[in-house]
């Protein structure tokens, strides 16, 4: 019965496969001043979630067989003609076709008004078999203007269309963009974007929430279920690189980005497999500081990025993916997306060894935490801070008469740092997940 937990957790045997393939075939040519590729396409990717049967049931009285696959084809077109010194113009055509297939088996019990399972109840399998497509036209025009010696300025637009078997939407989307270079060690940039992102065919929610109506998978009840769109966002970015020595240089980027329909996703239900939806709208800012030093055979960088994430009012999958109380708090209060992280950080330095053709190399990485329920407030709250040092080499060598030959040694998580990513509690965090543990890594390259 679900919520029984006499079954040995440590016995949970689930398993998930996921393949990828990806080919292309592209053309290049140069004609004077006028530049072209043209590329054809073919990307698929599958993901087969095999659960517990047994051991699901006990404890969350639900037990999903996933198996979720997506081709995609299309066609790909850019090029570049330099009219004068001035002026360069740029433009191309996308063309993308896929198609989404999804086959769910679900097993659950019997629950009647949600009032409970009732004693002796034997479970109950639903398969479902469901296909989606997609077609995306694009297209896009650009000039890149040098109006002076040290001031460039980019400016153009692009226009999408996007049809799916639940949705058609299209957008003309401007940007401007500027770059001035102040003198030779200091550069300043500013630009503004529009932005038209479809949602990902591959994790939109399919079939119909009403098949488990009194059952242990059953949907929120009064809550709509509407499609997933496409997101709407202006971007805007301004920032400066200054080089305070030859060795050393320091960059800083802000960024602000409002969005209607934001897209998101998150593992909701029994697979451990993505599912997409959107907030009405949506805000995202953030600032970043890098810095590197090189100097002989030395460099160094550090990276350091502060960032606020927050959405408000679900608009779509509602009744699939979230549960009434959530629902009705989000459609008037903004909450943190889920993969908000207010602070993180990378360090790393290296030294070539030119004798030996030997790069060993040191590197930290470290957050502030992604987050978690809270203050009984979606994603309210926020898991520990923490931190991971890697170490390894690099070797170049000759053999057999081979040149450009190089070996590669890691240590991933140097000091086996045990530390939680997410804590299964929040929006769409199913389960709770850990950062990797000590790992050893090698490899071999041949460069030609």
């Amino acid at each position: 019965m679900p919520g029984v937990t006499s079954f040995d957790s440590s016995k949970l045997n689930e398993s998930q496969r996921e393949q990828n393939n990806f080919e292309v075939l592209a053309y290049q040519k140069t004609i004077d001043d006028f530049n072209f590729q043209v590329a054809l396409f073919n990307s698929y990717s599958s993901v087969i979630f095999s659960p517990d049967q047994t051991g699901d049931l006990f404890f969350n009285g639900v037990a999903g067989a996933l198996n979720r696959s997506i081709m995609s084809n299309g066609l790909e077109f850019d090029s570049s003609y330099e009219i004068n010194e001035s002026h360069t113009l740029r433009g191309g055509v996308l063309l993308n076709a896929q198609g989404a297939s999804q086959l769910a088996t679900t097993t659950v019990f019997p629950d009647p008004g949600g009032a409970g399972v009732p004693a002796g109840s034997l479970p109950e399998t639903f398969t479902n078999r469901d296909y989606q497509t997609a077609y995306s036209y694009g297209l896009y025009l650009q000039d890149e203007w040098k109006i002076t010696k040290n001031l460039t300025l980019n400016y153009g637009g692009r226009f999408d269309i996007y049809q799916s078997s639940q949705i058609r939407q299209n957008q003309i989307s401007p940007c401007i963009n500027a770059t001035y270079k102040v003198d030779k060690n200091t550069t300043v940039h500013g630009g503004y974007a529009s932005y038209f992102t479809p949602p990902p065919l591959e994790n939109i929610p399919q079939g119909s929430v009403s098949t488990f109506v009194n059952t242990t998978n059953a949907p929120a009840t009064g809550l709509p279920n509407d499609p997933a769109e496409s997101e709407r966002a202006h971007y805007f970015d301004a920032g400066i690189v200054h080089n305070f020595t030859p060795e050393y240089q320091v960059g800083l980027d802000g960024y602000f980005k409002m969005a209607q329909n934001l897209i998101d996703d998150g593992q909701f239900g029994a697979a451990p497999i993505l599912s997409a939806f959107n907030y009405r709208r949506g805000q995202i800012c953030g600032l970043e500081l890098s810095q590197s030093y090189t100097k002989g055979g030395f460099s160094a960088y550090g990276n350091i990025a502060v960032e606020e994430g927050i959405g408000t009012g679900w608009n779509s999958a509602q009744a699939a993916l979230f549960s009434a109380s959530d629902y009705t708090y989000v459609q008037s209060h903004y909450i943190y997306l889920d993969h908000n992280q207010s602070f993180t950080g990378s360090f790393g330095l290296s030294y070539n060894i030119a004798q030996t053709e030997t790069t060993p190399y040191l590197e930290m990485v470290c957050g502030s935490g992604l987050r978690t329920d809270g203050k009984d407030i979606p994603n309210g709250g926020s898991l520990p801070a923490y931190d991971s040092v890697n170490i390894g080499f690099t070797q170049s060598f000759k053999f057999c008469g081979c040149d450009h030959l190089s070996a590669r040694f890691d240590v991933t998580n140097l000091f086996d740092q045990i530390y939680q990513l997410r804590s299964g509690s929040g929006i769409g965090v199913g389960a709770s997940q850990f950062g990797q543990r000590r790992g050893f890594y090698g490899g071999l390259t041949y460069s030609f």
